[in-house]
């Protein structure tokens, strides 16, 4: 059976108690990355203001988040995960993926392999409704030479309905991938596709608990969006990520044997 959203958010405080200013620290430096990252940006734009280095410095931003960022968020996560086995780490393994060139590759791997799977997925999904939207606004130039069908006015109703649908479906099969940083992380000795299929194996028994836990954690998330900053309640969050995802795979495995 798997725990209770209640056992989670307990075994999650408990964890964290007695280390939660080094919990604080740890989802700062991200934060603090972030924000750098921004403000030069914002910094440089203002200062050369032609639109192709605009572009150029915004298209860097990006790859600076994905390949940068992204090894630190997992670096936020392996903090995590070290407390939740048991091991107090230290603040510098938040950086644990840049400490070895063999670290920083597999990161990379990762991060490409994840990302590069939710873009296709998120390029098949969002191509009707593009393909509708085009036919929609190219009305006048497709049937130049002819009236444009009636029904093709109304074609902009069906891209927006396709719109909604892709973004519901895209949420969706990203959430199947919720558990691969974990399983990252958490060093299986898998590769990069393996974490994929087997978090989407777990996922299956597992989404609807992930779920009931965002709700559980909802008059928190709304708490930080309005009232208490969010590296104060993030340690919290991140912390009942990890436990759940332990729980998870455990709870999988279990099924595996019986099976």
């Amino acid at each position: 059976m798997f725990p209770k959203i209640s056992a989670v958010k307990k075994t999650a405080t408990a964890l964290l108690s007695g280390i939660w200013p080094k919990a604080i620290a740890a989802v700062i430096i991200p934060f603090a990355f972030l924000l750098i990252l921004l403000n030069v940006t914002a910094l440089l734009e203002g200062v050369f203001v032609t639109p192709n280095i605009i572009l150029f410095l915004r298209i860097a931003l990006l790859f600076a988040l994905v390949f940068l960022g992204f090894p630190l968020f997992l670096g936020v996560i392996r903090f995590f995960w070290g407390i939740s086995a048991g091991s107090q780490l230290n603040l510098s393994e938040v950086f644990y993926y840049y400490n070895s060139k063999q670290n920083i590759v597999n990161s990379l791997n990762f991060t490409v392999v994840l990302l590069g799977r939710l873009s296709v997925e998120f390029i098949v999904a969002i191509i009707p409704s593009v393909v509708l939207e085009y036919i929609s606004n190219s009305a006048g130039t497709l049937f130049q030479d002819s009236t444009a069908p009636i029904w093709l006015s109304n074609v902009w109703i069906f891209a927006v309905i396709l719109r909604v649908l892709a973004i519901v479906f895209i949420i969706f099969v990203s959430l199947k991938y919720y558990l691969a940083p974990f399983l990252f992380v958490s060093g299986n000795n898998l590769n990069c596709l393996e974490i994929l299929e087997k978090s989407r194996a777990i996922s299956k028994y597992s989404i609807s608990y992930f779920w009931l836990l965002f709700l559980g954690l909802l008059g928190w998330i709304l708490l930080s969006i309005f009232v208490v900053p969010l590296i104060f309640t993030l340690p919290y969050f991140l912390m009942c990520y990890v436990v759940h995802s332990r729980y998870s795979v455990v709870f999988y495995n279990q099924k595996i044997k019986k099976d």
